[in-house]
């Protein structure tokens, strides 16, 4: 019982932690929090159930597909939200008006090319439970849990290891500076986004089996990437992986002592109770 907790909680986890990891991305880059990132995820979704379900395309196609399509919208939303605003001098709370803008725009459209009610994906592997003691884990946990792992390691080895990526931590510590360097800063926050928006993407097709996709998951497990990044310190991408996990993992447990119905009450508390105790978050750096 307590495993399968345990493993449920990491997988709702892994999915808070790429949304966050989206949240972060672009807050580092740019200073603003996108809103539209849970309707990345959701978008995901929708075009890996198109791909996969309506298109009949094997999955890595669909995949692939999935995110291509959610990178080059958020590069679109850089563009038209973002950089016009940034050089008209339009403050923070404009541009975040604007991802928000974009978000409904992205839900409402949703609604109207795949309709209101809940689609189903199907699952990766063809037994949908296996028992581990007493325990029963959902084989669709352990590609959730995989995707996220690689996802993670992959990234961490481009912002470690190569030399765009490198330009990239650097333009988001001091942009000033990368510039003066000769770092094309603008790049940078465009991949960010492009980051962001496949990050996200990708929790969309792995959640897409565990649960239902419809176009109001967006705004939930948005909302809960949110907390994550927060959690784990706004602008700290490794935080907001350990935010999303903390996340899931006090949500599976309060879960069965209360209800999961409160799960985006309870994400609020622990958000609460994590700023009170350390107000940068539990990676993050403090402005003073």
């Amino acid at each position: 019982m307590i495993l399968q907790i345990i493993v449920s909680g990491i997988t709702m986890g892994c999915i808070y932690a790429m949304v966050g990891f989206g949240f972060a991305l672009v807050f580092n880059s740019s200073q603003i929090m996108n809103f539209a990132q849970g309707e990345f995820l959701m978008l995901g979704a929708m075009m890996h159930y198109t791909g996969t379900v309506v298109l009949k395309l094997p999955f890595v196609v669909s995949l692939l597909l999935s995110l291509l399509t959610i990178s080059l919208v958020a590069i679109l939303i850089e563009a038209l939200a973002i950089n016009p605003l940034r050089r008209k001098g339009a403050s923070i709370v404009m541009m975040v008006c604007s991802f928000i803008s974009f978000s409904i725009i992205f839900k409402n459209l949703a609604e109207i090319v795949w309709g209101k009610y809940p689609l189903v994906i199907q699952g990766f592997f063809s037994q949908e439970i296996f028992n581990i003691g007493n325990s029963s884990i959902q084989s669709q946990s352990v590609a959730v849990i995989g995707a996220a792992v690689v996802s993670m390691v992959l990234l961490w080895y481009f912002f470690s290891r190569t030399m765009y990526g490198m330009a990239l931590v650097a333009s988001a510590f001091n942009p000033r500076m990368a510039h003066l360097c000769g770092v094309n800063v603008r790049g940078m926050i465009i991949t960010s986004f492009i980051l962001s928006g496949a990050s996200s993407a990708l929790a969309g097709v792995v959640v897409g089996p565990i649960s239902f996709v419809s176009s109001f998951i967006g705004f939930d497990l948005g909302i809960k990437g949110f907390c994550a990044a927060a959690i784990g310190g706004m602008g700290s991408p490794v935080g907001a992986v350990l935010g999303g996990l903390l996340l899931g993992i006090l949500e599976a447990v309060l879960g069965v002592y209360i209800s999961t119905a409160y799960s985006t009450i309870m994400a609020f508390i622990i958000l609460l109770v994590v700023l009170y105790v350390r107000p940068q978050g539990i990676l993050g750096v403090s402005s003073r």
